[in-house]
């Protein structure tokens, strides 16, 4: 997708387009801790994600660690059957903020939103790059709202899956309650950020009609939640 896996490795002996990846990202979370002011817990999940140092039991950081299965029933089940496909299977980063139904749930509310032509891209979202319709001020708050929520309902996820495991209680695809506290923390983030006003630079673009951040008779107003559509 464009983010290595933690590792010792010298910049230059990375691929060029690796390098230039690393370099990139590198820029972009010097440049959101400078220009973006928030609090810092909102930044947290993003700067995790780009070093793969989400502590996930399997990730490259964490590679004796016995990995988990998810509550959305669709990542470390299947016991022998998974095991001999270890090696295809997403890594606990891949599944945990793209493919788990927690973090579609995020992504779909996005996409609700999105005046481009496409839905956006993994790319956009953990590079922070702007999809088109979106000034890059607003993305940066936007992707780091997103993962930070995501991360939030994952957390809750576990939480749940792990109760009900020492109860005996199988909970395989019982992801949609979780998913919608992740869309929840998602917009509360989103509506904190907006309450405390359009900042001072860089924001100068940004009008009635942009996407889930506008800026209306110089103040700052997010949009509204889209219903939502859960997998079971």
């Amino acid at each position: 997708m464009g983010l290595p896996p933690r590792a010792v490795v010298r910049r230059e002996d990375l691929p060029a387009a690796a390098a230039a990846t690393l370099g990139a990202i590198r820029d972009t979370l010097a440049r959101l801790w400078q220009e973006v002011r928030w609090e810092r817990r909102h930044f947290e999940t993003l700067w995790r994600l780009a070093i793969d140092a989400v502590p996930l039991p399997g990730n490259s950081h964490m590679p004796l660690a016995r990995r988990e299965p998810c509550g959305c029933g669709q990542h470390g089940h299947g016991g022998a059957v998974a095991g001999a496909h270890a090696a295809a299977a997403p890594t606990p980063r891949q599944h945990h903020f793209w493919d788990c139904a927690v973090a579609k749930a995020v992504v779909a509310q996005i996409n609700a939103h999105n005046p481009g032509p496409a839905p956006i891209s993994q790319a956009q979202l953990w590079l922070v790059q702007a999809p088109p319709g979106f000034q890059q001020c607003v993305w940066d708050v936007v992707v780091m709202a997103a993962l930070a929520a995501t991360e939030h309902g994952r957390v809750r996820l576990r939480g749940m899956t792990r109760a009900a495991a020492a109860l005996g209680i199988q909970t395989a695809a019982a992801a949609a309650p979780e998913a919608a506290v992740a869309v929840a923390d998602f917009w509360s983030r989103l509506m904190q950020f907006a309450e405390l006003g359009v900042p001072h630079k860089g924001w100068d673009g940004i009008d009635a009609t942009h996407p889930i951040l506008a800026v209306v008779n110089g103040e700052m107003l997010c949009a509204l939640p889209q219903a939502m559509e859960l997998e079971a």
